[in-house]
Formats: C-alpha cells, structure tokens, sequence
C-alpha cells in the first residue's frame, strides 16, 4: 500500500471543513501541526481518510451488487 507522508497535499475545502468542524481547530492550526508533523493531527487525519476511503469502498460494492 502507498505510505503518504504529506496529508496537507490531500486536503480538499470540504474535508478541511469536515475536519474543521470535528476538532474545533481552524485552518491556520490545522495546516501549522500537520507541517510540523505533529503526532496526535496525523494519526487524526489518517483515521479521517480511512474511514472515507472505507465509506467509497462500501459504496462501489454497493453499487455492484445492483
């Protein structure tokens, strides 16, 4: 599997919002940990993304059962 090491290249406006709104953090704070690779913001964003990408996963098997 693809080890990614930069999450800030993977935000989009909505997800930054959605996680926004998880947190409670702004932006500005959001992208400062996620560059000074703070620990507890990656394994936030990691969790994010997994949970995303196992959402799109259920939706296509989904979809191919029809």
């Amino acid at each position: 599997m693809l080890q990614i090491t930069d999450y800030r290249s993977l935000f989009k406006y909505g997800d930054m919002k959605k996680i926004m709104e998880i947190t409670g953090y702004s932006r500005y704070v959001i992208e400062t940990r996620l560059k000074n690779n703070d620990y507890e913001m990656t394994e936030l964003i990691k969790t994010f993304y997994n949970k995303k990408l196992e959402l799109l996963k259920n939706q296509i098997n989904d979809y191919s059962e029809i």
